[in-house]
């Protein structure tokens, strides 16, 4: 699946684990709180794509900024439609449109 150095999996510090939904259907879902942001970040950077796995890595937000990436989304899906050739980013609750911050 991740396809890292095995020093860097050694290294790795998790603080806590959590499994949810059905125990009877699998996989199931993981929450994973890793002990330093560049962790997670290596993590998320060498698994970012574990094509043909069947498995998929998301970002976990508070309920406010899962609020704000909605209404975000929506208007960048517009931007998108009306200017396909433009760079448009989400990061974390901002939206970046040809590299500037746009404002709602």
């Amino acid at each position: 699946m991740l396809q890292m150095p095995s020093q860097l999996v050694e290294s790795i510090k998790i603080d806590k684990i959590s499994k949810f939904g059905d125990p009877k259907k699998s996989p199931r879902n993981l929450c994973v709180q890793f002990n330093s942001q560049k962790e997670k970040d290596e993590v998320r950077y060498h698994g970012a794509n574990p094509t043909g796995t069947g498995y998929s890595m998301f970002e976990q937000f508070p309920p406010e900024i899962v609020d704000q990436r909605r209404k975000l989304v929506k208007i960048m899906k517009e931007k998108k439609l009306n200017e396909p050739s433009s760079k448009i980013k989400l990061v974390y609750n901002k939206l970046y449109v040809k590299g500037e911050l746009y404002q709602t």
